[in-house]
């Protein structure tokens, strides 16, 4: 049974588009989101202990969105939380994907087709400092690997 799900999804009865991604190359981008002190505190995420419940819940939140980019071709998703030594904190959150998908075009796609994408970007948004990214998405920021 498993094997027939690998085949149907990335083997000879994948549509084109993700055997082409599969036999690609693998590029590594990276996302830094800034992170509202004032909006996490309002969210009930302030100070130390704060950060951690922020980070703990993102982490939960984490699991299913990794399996729902999995499926669109994202073959490693990862997150942790600059928060010690910075006067900030940040979300870097790292994809990788394959050379012929573009994290601007895919991204905004994923976030609002899937439920459980689009529960995790709000989560993010109610955190971000929108002024730190000069009004820019949150996924805005994708930078590929060098």
């Amino acid at each position: 049974f498993v094997q027939g799900c690998f085949h149907k999804l990335f083997g000879a009865l994948a549509v084109p588009e993700m055997q082409a991604a599969m036999r690609g190359e693998v590029t590594q981008h990276a996302i830094l989101v800034p992170l509202s002190l004032q909006k996490l505190g309002s969210e009930g995420f302030g100070g130390a202990q704060g950060i951690d419940r922020f980070r703990e819940q993102h982490a939960a939140m984490l699991l299913p969105v990794r399996r729902a980019m999995r499926e669109r071709g994202a073959t490693g998703l990862h997150a942790f939380v600059f928060k010690q030594g910075l006067a900030k904190p940040f979300l870097s959150i790292t994809i990788a994907l394959p050379d012929s998908m573009d994290p601007a075009a895919m991204l905004p796609e994923l976030l609002r087709d899937e439920r459980v994408c689009y529960d995790w970007d709000q989560f993010i948004m109610s955190v971000h400092d929108t002024a730190a990214s000069k009004g820019q998405a949150w996924w805005a920021s994708a930078t590929a690997a060098s």
